[in-house]
């Protein structure tokens, strides 16, 4: 039986590295705080001081709880009577410590962070007072499943640490250590074994090494090697372990714990179950004796002990195990703890497994709303790849919610709606954590913010053109290693930024946007279909099956949730989509009847997938916003056709959104900006293009880099040298375009072309405008089209080469004589990537217009849309971006755009239709073939109001 139960393991934290600060470091401690307690006291209320005399005889008589509960009434009266700051302090870190001990880790972390507080201002962070509070906060705010805040205080005790007069190297290599553990939790493995690695060569480094915290990391070590799938490497770390803790004088409980642990998980995962059975189960006698059998290291082991029994189908026993692990855990934990969400998301299978499946669908719709919220709380300080990362773990509830939920034809109301919340908050999160971020930023004026925003564009700008020079004659592994080099540098930045952000950030509510608020959004006889892409994994399977959902909402109706099947299934003619329309554009405007028959076949079954199963909710309707996911954003919805041969878009307006939760952010935002600014006709490499040329040129000319492919499969530059195609008609398209804006609008115009058409220019001039209209080359030279639509999972976009915003981009005046001269990285070497027009403000855009080949295209983020172009303008402040998802003919392209500008509509919407339209009718009304390829490559993603 193959199994991925790595993923089932509840992993043991960092009590193996921080359970227990050395008695040494809390006896200095407990002195320093003590000597400020009777500093304190000469200023301070003596009925206080009384009060407060009882707490520590509390806590010595076994009555902990009680020891919290005075000492906490005393802390109130010590702020409300402006006792001194040193003695509050001191007490807020007493009743921290004793919650530390009862693991009573959210109140523990709140304590901590107030005592840091207060004592900020007299002590300096190399102070050993504030050196050892920065231990004892991150540790309570990682056992919370605070990990970004609890990463924060780790990095400034850190930081602290390296100005210390006497730096202790054993501190430092614990703080390492639990960053790893924070990055484990996360999915950041290579940062976690970096982590591990520093501490390691800092342990090491003592003459005398430091053995109790060398153990830690080793054990967490081998938790590593368990992950990577390395068994014999982590047996032999365990095992070593587990007999020289078991020998030693004083046995360390914590360590010998997290080894049995461990050693438990890597049996299961060799399906070694009796071993494993014992060393959990003797985990826990450990555990019990030492700490009580309530305690939350004995729920830890509840939980893994519960995956073993369910695996070998003791699944009563198992279930028992989870109901105790989640009585301890939610008794012991935050709200926002992940760990209390493993246990239900194990639990959910085990119920299903059973056929309990209403109860499975419950376990699962808990689990993913403590993972939300995980996410929510953590997501702010990680750079964007690792936060796509991260966001796959609150994706997986929401994978065994709608196992549970297509297991049944029919479900009553509530659990609907709780489908109907939970795609919602699925999709977009990272999204919307990066508007959040960029947003808070945008308000800030703090030179040292700016300092580092500038150093982060500058990579990025480097880190581009790294990518677009390729290798050249270089050794390419030896080039692979400088682009990831450079891009760790600029994931560095990126979360200094984040986590910068964290005190200015404004919009944290768009994160938890429910159906009712998406409902009451929508215009009168429209609907939304929000796709989504859902695993469904079975106990014992080491691969899931995938199913695509839609949800439906209307104004005045309940949501309706549709399964619509395979994922495979549907994403398969989502290939022979794509290749057809390849086909397609070689023959281009000769059209081979065999590919246009085959293109109706396609449309149909696309269409029968995706529409039909949700057809009767679309009677009467207008306006339909389409919210894909996965491979359906790849597909222009407009082209496709029903059994009668009509096209979707001659019956209804179409509007694409990357959520619905789109409809509640774009309710707000800065005012609009004025004016056009439009970019055609552009000289790549030298000498202009003239309006009289464009009438001697060929009008199935594509605004592609070459022959009509819209993908560079490896680096852009080597291309470039070898020349771009001209685009006559686009120097006709902007002076049209810029002609019905003056007549039709009272705002100026600037329209740029031939050699002036730089990317300087372009960056210069492109804030502050209303609508920004580029027609030139396109490039994206991400992963093939069998990768984007396979299995859709995260990449990680914080590594150079696999970043893929450095592969997607536009061209600009002066590129090719830039590229032959090496000029590749400067500010103005003529291409710009989608990574670097992140960093434009364009706060005010209504409309940026892609008017080039293939610029709707990039990675494919599963829930998170398209990395490329697109995602590039809309995370720069763009409200909206019109965009083609294929090569476009060059004069078409002019006519469509024309049409855009001129339509008279209300809204963007219905432009976008009455322009196919008008293509449609003229193919038809010539004899001509109507095949989408030359009238639905646009689509507009954003605001669908905007005009």
């Amino acid at each position: 039986m193959t199994r991925n139960l790595s993923s089932y393991g509840e992993t043991p934290k960092c009590r193996a590295c921080c359970a227990r600060l050395s008695n040494s470091v809390v006896g200095l401690f407990f002195s320093a705080a003590l000597s400020l307690l009777t500093w304190g006291t000469a200023t301070a209320n003596d009925d206080v001081h009384k009060m407060w005399s009882r707490v520590d005889s509390l806590a010595k008589s076994g009555n902990a709880d009680s020891a919290i509960v005075v000492g906490l009434e005393c802390i109130r009266l010590a702020e409300n009577s402006q006792l001194d700051d040193s003695t509050t302090g001191a007490w807020l870190l007493t009743v921290g410590r004793i919650s530390n001990s009862l693991q009573k880790y959210g109140q523990a972390a709140s304590l901590f962070g107030r005592a840091i507080k207060l004592w900020e201002t007299a002590f300096k962070d190399n102070n050993p007072l504030m050196l050892t509070l920065f231990s004892y906060h991150s540790y309570a705010l990682i056992y919370a499943g605070q990990y970004a805040p609890a990463e924060v205080t780790l990095n400034r005790g850190l930081a602290g640490w390296e100005r210390s007069v006497e730096p202790d190297t054993s501190y430092a290599a614990k703080l390492f250590t639990r960053i790893g553990v924070i990055c484990m939790n996360q999915g950041r493995i290579d940062d976690a074994q970096a982590a591990y690695e520093r501490a390691h060569t800092l342990i090491m480094a003592e003459s005398a090494p430091n053995v109790t915290v060398l153990r830690g990391l080793m054990n967490n070590y081998a938790y590593l090697h368990l992950y990577q799938k390395r068994f014999d490497e982590a047996e032999q770390i365990l095992l070593s372990l587990v007999e020289v803790l078991e020998n030693a004088d004083s046995v360390n409980v914590s360590y010998l714990s997290s080894a049995l642990h461990n050693l438990a998980v890597l049996y299961s995962d060799l399906e070694q179950f009796d071993k494993s059975e014992a060393y959990f189960n003797k985990t826990i006698q450990l555990e019990s004796s030492m700490n009580g059998p309530d305690s939350y290291p004995v729920a830890m082991a509840l939980t893994s002990l519960g995956n073993v029994l369910m695996l070998q189908g003791k699944l009563v026993q198992a279930g028992e195990a989870y109901e105790r692990a989640l009585k301890i855990k939610k008794e012991r934990s935050g709200t926002s703890d992940r760990s209390i969400a493993n246990t239900l998301i194990m639990y959910s299978q085990l119920e299903r497994e059973k056929g309990n499946t209403e109860h499975a669908l419950q376990l699962a719709a808990e689990s993913f709303e403590f993972r939300r919220a995980n996410f929510v709380n953590n997501s702010w300080a990680l750079a964007e790849g690792n936060a796509i990362k991260y966001s796959q773990v609150m994706r997986g509830s929401a994978n065994s919610f709608f196992a549970s939920f297509a297991d049944r034809a029919e479900w009553d109301d509530k659990y609907v709606s709780t489908a109907a919340n939970i795609i919602l908050a699925t999709k977009g999160q990272v999204t919307d954590c990066m508007f959040d971020r960029r947003e808070s930023l945008g308000q800030v004026d703090d030179s040292a913010l700016t300092s580092l925003t500038e150093r982060y564009r500058s990579t990025a700008k480097a880190l581009s053109g790294l990518y677009f020079r390729g290798p050249g004659k270089a050794d390419p592994v030896a080039f692979r290693e400088k682009m990831d080099s450079l891009g760790r540098v600029s994931k560095a930045l990126e979360s200094e930024l984040a986590a910068a952000s964290v005190d200015f950030r404004t919009n944290r509510d768009l994160q938890d946007v429910r159906f009712e608020q998406v409902r009451q959004l929508l215009p009168s006889n429209s609907v939304l279909i929000e796709y989504v892409e859902f695993e469904q994994p079975k106990i014992g399977d080491s691969i899931a099956s995938r199913s695509y959902f839609a949800l439906v909402l209307s104004p005045s109706a309940d949501p309706v949730v549709v399964d619509l099947g395979s994922a495979e299934q549907i994403e398969s003619v989502v290939v022979e989509y794509r290749q057809n329309y390849e086909a397609v554009s070689h023959s281009w405007p000769e059209t081979d009847p065999e590919l246009v028959e085959q293109s109706r076949a396609i449309h149909e079954k696309l269409h029968s997938h995706l529409i039909a199963p949700v057809k009767e909710y679309l009677h009467d309707m207008e306006l339909v916003l389409i919210a894909p996911d996965g491979a359906l954003n790849l597909v222009s919805f407009g082209g496709l056709q029903d059994s009668s041969g009509d096209y979707m878009i001659e019956k209804y307006a179409l509007h694409y959104l990357a959520t619905g939760r789109d409809l509640v952010r774009l309710q707000h935002g800065p005012q609009s900006g004025s004016g056009l600014l439009a970019f055609g006709g552009i000289d790549f490499e030298s000498g202009s293009v003239t309006s009289e040329q464009a009438d001697a040129e060929d009008e199935s000319a594509l605004r592609s880099t070459e022959s009509g492919e819209t993908e560079i499969t490896l680096y852009a530059g080597p291309t470039i040298r070898d020349g771009l195609d001209p685009l006559p008609y686009t120097r006709r398209e902007v002076s049209r375009v810029a002609r019905i804006w003056e007549q039709t609008r009272n705002e100026a115009t600037f329209v740029v072309t031939g050699g002036e058409a730089s990317e300087e220019r372009f960056k210069q001039h492109a804030p502050g405008n209303r609508v920004i209209h580029c027609a030139t080359h396109g490039f994206f030279g991400g992963q093939q089209l069998s990768d984007a639509l396979g299995e859709g999972s995260a990449k990680n976009s914080g590594s150079g080469h696999d970043n893929p915003l450095v592969k997607s981009g536009l061209f600009f005046a002066g590129v090719i004589e830039r590229a032959a001269a090496d000029q590749v990285g400067d500010d103005d070497d003529g291409f710009l990537t989608a990574l670097e027009v992140g960093n434009i403000d364009l706060r005010g855009v209504e409309w940026v217009v892609l008017s080039a080949c293939g610029s709707g295209l990039g990675e494919v983020q599963r829930g998170e849309g398209v990395y490329g172009l697109r995602r590039g303008f809309i995370m720069a402040g763009a409200r909206t971006v019109i965009s083609a998802l294929w090569a476009v003919p060059d004069k078409q392209s002019q006519s469509m755009m024309e049409q855009l500008y001129s339509s008279g509509e209300t809204n963007l919407a219905h432009a976008m239709q009455r322009m196919a339209l008008k293509e449609i009718t003229d193919l038809r009304s010539r004899g001509l073939s109507t095949h989408p390829f030359s009238w639905a490559a646009f689509v507009a993603v954003g605001d669908w109001r905007a005009r």
